[in-house]
Order: structure tokens, then sequence, then C-alpha cells
């Protein structure tokens, strides 16, 4: 048999001891009735000196005795116990509230400073738009000139003249003056 074969026969065998292991705890575990409550962990030092660290290694060979229920101030002093845990648990919870609390003042004054600055650039932004629909007759600043010349009555070779355009131009100058209702 060679070395690999010994080793793996080894590993086969620590398999089986830790499933039959595992087996005998989960049958041992479902004889035994539950315990209400767990006995405190004792370090017990016998006569030679070796110190017991509470565990029970044989709980179905040896049974624990029943430790008797707890006295009357024992009961009270769970009572004292129990309502500092809730005095506890409330005032980490308002201590909490309070941070979220803080949190969504600072976010609600951050918006706010940001709702004042969009009605600002808003307002701008109209009155921007305002000047611009005033400062747009339907007319290219180009001919502003010549239809208000156009508007005054002078004929379209004087408008050309003028404003430095051809007679063309002129004439739809003077034609869109007149198309508005201005005098010829």
């Amino acid at each position: 048999m060679s070395l690999r074969q010994l080793v793996w026969l080894l590993v086969v065998v620590c398999v089986g001891f830790a499933a039959w292991q595992l087996l005998r705890a989960l049958i041992v575990a479902r004889r035994t009735p539950p315990r209400a409550t767990s006995a405190p962990a004792v370090t017990v030092v016998d006569e030679e000196g070796a110190e017991d660290d509470g565990f029970d290694y044989a709980p179905a060979l040896r049974p624990r005795p029943v430790t008797p229920a707890p006295a009357a101030p024992q009961a009270a002093s769970d009572a004292v116990v129990e309502r500092s845990a809730d005095t506890f648990q409330l005032e980490l919870e308002s201590r909490h509230l309070r941070r979220e609390v803080a949190e969504l003042r600072a976010l609600v004054s951050r918006q706010h400073a940001e709702i004042d600055a969009l009605q600002l650039e808003v307002a701008g932004l109209r009155t921007q738009l305002e000047d611009a629909g005033a400062s747009a007759s339907g007319v290219s600043p180009e001919y502003s000139e010549s239809l208000r010349l156009a508007e005054q009555g002078m004929a379209a070779e004087e408008i050309a003249a003028r404003c430095g355009i051809t007679v063309a131009e002129a004439e739809l100058v003077l034609s869109l003056a007149r198309s508005r209702g201005a005098p010829r």
C-alpha cells in the first residue's frame, strides 16, 4: 500500500469518526429535555488543583441538579434592570431622532436657500424676456430706420438713397408699413 492510499484511508476514517460523533450528539440532544434556565458557568478546583470550567462533558450520565426558583428580591431587581434597559433604549432612540431632526432641518434650510436663488433667477429671466419682447417689433434692426422713414411717408427711392439699401428692399419696407396701417 502506498503512502497516498494510507493518507486517504486515514482521512476517510477521520471523516467517519466525526460523522459518528455528530450523530451521537444529535441523538443525545433529542433525548434530554430542554432546560428552562441555564446554570452559570462555575470554575471548580478539585483536590489535585486542576480547574474544571463547569462544562458538562457527559450530560446523559450525570444530570445537573435543578436550581431553585429565584426569590422575590431577585424578581424586583430584574424589574429594575428591565426598566433601566427600557430607559436606555428610549434614550438611545431619542438621541437618534434628535440627530435625524437636526439633519432634516439643515436639509430644509438648504432647500429654502436654493428656492430663493431659483426665484431670483426666474425673476431675472422674466425681466429679460419682457425686455426682449418689447424690443422685438417684428422688424429686423437693419430695417428699423427705413421702416420709420416709410411710416413718415417717404418714397421708395428716397428711403433707398438715405439708408443705403436697394429700391426693391425699400419697396418691401413700404409694403410692410402699409400692411401695418401706416399712411404712405
